[in-house]
C-alpha cells in the first residue's frame, strides 16, 4: 500500500496560535488519490524537531510531504534539514530568484537580499511554482521516497500542490462519499445504521463527532468497489435521511441557501445572543444574496421593542430569553423584511445572566414561515460562551433546513 506523511513545521501551529488546516486538507486530498496517510506531525521550526519528524516518517513512508519553513528569514529552514537529511547540497537557482525577484517588487515595491534564500533548490529537486506567493515548493525524489515541499500560508499551499498532484495519483484509487448528519446522538446513529454500514468489510466506515456541526460519516473503498458505497448510501437515505444535512464538503449554511434558491423563497433574522453570527454564516455562501434580505441585531431589549414590535409587557413578564419573546421577534422580522421565513434566536450565552430558571446555556429559537406554524424550540447548550452561540447557529440552521424540506 502507498503511505504517506505529513508534517506541518512552525512555531504558530505548535504553540496554538494558528490551527493547522494545511494537514486536514492534504489529508483529504491525498486519501483521494490513493495514499494511506500513517501519521501526521506538526513541530516547532526547529532544526531538531523536523529532523526527528524526517526519521520518524521515513522509516515507512513512501511520501513526506512538509509544510512551511520555505520563506526568507532565519526561521525558514525546512529545504536546509531536508536537503542534510538526505545528503542534498543546496544550490542558488540564479533563473529561479528572477523570477521570485520580480514577483516581490511588484507586491512590495522592495526586494530585501535575504529573499535569494526562496530561490535555494534542494540538489536533484523539481521546482514547483508558486502562482499566489513568492516562496516555490520542491519535490524530490530520493531513495525510493517522494519529498515534497510546499509553503505554510494555505492560499500558497493549495496552489503549489497542484503542480505535484499528477505526480502522486496512483491507479489503486480510494472511493470515499462523505454524509453530514444533525439532530441525532453518534450512538443512536451508529445502532440505526449498523447492520447497513459493517455489512461489507471492503468499506471503511468512520464516525466523527463534532457538538456544534453534528456527525460526519465517511465510507471508503477501493474505486473499483465504489457501487458498493453508493448502494450503502442509498440505504442511510432511505433509514436517516430526515438527519443527513450535506455531502462532502458542503456545510448546513450551503444547504440552506441552495433549498431557499431552488424554492425562490426569501429569508431574514433576527439574532440577540448570537450577535450576527446567523448572518454572517449564511453570506458565507456566494449567491446567499438571491435569497437573504438581512436581519437585525437585537441584543439590546430596545431594540427588540423599536424594531421588532416586542412588547414591553412581554419582556416585563416573560424575558427576553423565552417562547413569547421570539414569537414577538420572528413576527416583526416577517413584517419588517416582508420575506417568506423569518429565523429569531434569544438566549443566554454566559458566562454570567443565568438563573435557576434560565441558566447560562438557555436558548429559544424560532423559525417562520408564512404558510407554516411557527416552530419554537427551548434548548440548553453547554461548554461556553462561544460555543452556545455557534451552536445556536446551526441548530436554526437545522430547524431551517426541515421546514423548508416540508414545503412550508
Amino acid at each position: 500500500m502507498n503511505i504517506a506523511c505529513i508534517i506541518t513545521t512552525g512555531s504558530e501551529i505548535v504553540e496554538g496560535i494558528i490551527t493547522d488546516k494545511n494537514s486536514k486538507w492534504l489529508a483529504s486530498k491525498l486519501v483521494s488519490f490513493g495514499w494511506k496517510v500513517d501519521k501526521i506531525i506538526s513541530v516547532d521550526d526547529d532544526y531538531n524537531s523536523i529532523k526527528n519528524a524526517l526519521e520518524c516518517s521515513v522509516k515507512n513512508c513512501d511520501l513526506i510531504i512538509i509544510t512551511g519553513g520555505l520563506g526568507p528569514t532565519k526561521d525558514d529552514i525546512t529545504r536546509n534539514v531536508v536537503a542534510e537529511f538526505f545528503e542534498k547540497k543546496v544550490i542558488f537557482d540564479e533563473r529561479l530568484y528572477e523570477r521570485i525577484e520580480k514577483k516581490v517588487k511588484e507586491f512590495a515595491g522592495v526586494v530585501v537580499e535575504t529573499i535569494k534564500n526562496e530561490a535555494m533548490v534542494i540538489e536533484g529537486a523539481e521546482v514547483l511554482e508558486n502562482d499566489v506567493g513568492s516562496a516555490p515548493g520542491q519535490i524530490l525524489e530520493v531513495d525510493e521516497k517522494t519529498v515534497v515541499l510546499l509553503p505554510g500560508p494555505p492560499d500558497e499551499m493549495m496552489n503549489v500542490f497542484s503542480k505535484a498532484e499528477s505526480k502522486l495519483i496512483k491507479n489503486e484509487r480510494f472511493f470515499t462519499r462523505i454524509l453530514k448528519f444533525y439532530g441525532i446522538k453518534e450512538s443512536i446513529l451508529e445502532e440505526e445504521l449498523n447492520s447497513i454500514i459493517y455489512a461489507y468489510p471492503e468499506v471503511k466506515a468512520a464516525f466523527q463527532a463534532d457538538y456544534v456541526k453534528g456527525i460526519t460519516l465517511r465510507l471508503t473503498t477501493d474505486e473499483k468497489k465504489r457501487e458498493i458505497v453508493n448502494s450503502i448510501v442509498e440505504k442511510i437515505y432511505n433509514k436517516a435521511g430526515r438527519y443527513v444535512y450535506a455531502e462532502g464538503e458542503k456545510e448546513m449554511e450551503d444547504t440552506v441557501v441552495e433549498l431557499l434558491k431552488n424554492a425562490q423563497k426569501t429569508l431574514a433574522v433576527a439574532e440577540s445572543c448570537t450577535g450576527g453570527l446567523l448572518a454572517g454564516q449564511i453570506v458565507n455562501v456566494p449567491g446567499s444574496s438571491k435569497v437573504f434580505k438581512g436581519g437585525i441585531i437585537a441584543y439590546d431589549n430596545s431594540i427588540k421593542i423599536k424594531f421588532l414590535n416586542v412588547e414591553s409587557h412581554t419582556l416585563e413578564k416573560y424575558g427576553a430569553v423565552s417562547k413569547k419573546c421570539v414569537e414577538e421577534m420572528l413576527a416583526g422580522t416577517m413584517n419588517l423584511f416582508n420575506t417568506d421565513y423569518a429565523v429569531a434566536i434569544s438566549g443566554i450565552a454566559g458566562p454570567s445572566g443565568g438563573s435557576v430558571d434560565k441558566p447560562v446555556g438557555t436558548v429559544y429559537i424560532g423559525v417562520m414561515g408564512k404558510n407554516t406554524d411557527k416552530i419554537i424550540e427551548r434548548f440548553y447548550f453547554k461548554r461556553g460562551r462561544n460555543v452556545v452561540r455557534y451552536k445556536s447557529v446551526y441548530t436554526a440552521l437545522d430547524m431551517l433546513r426541515r421546514v423548508v424540506l416540508g414545503g412550508g
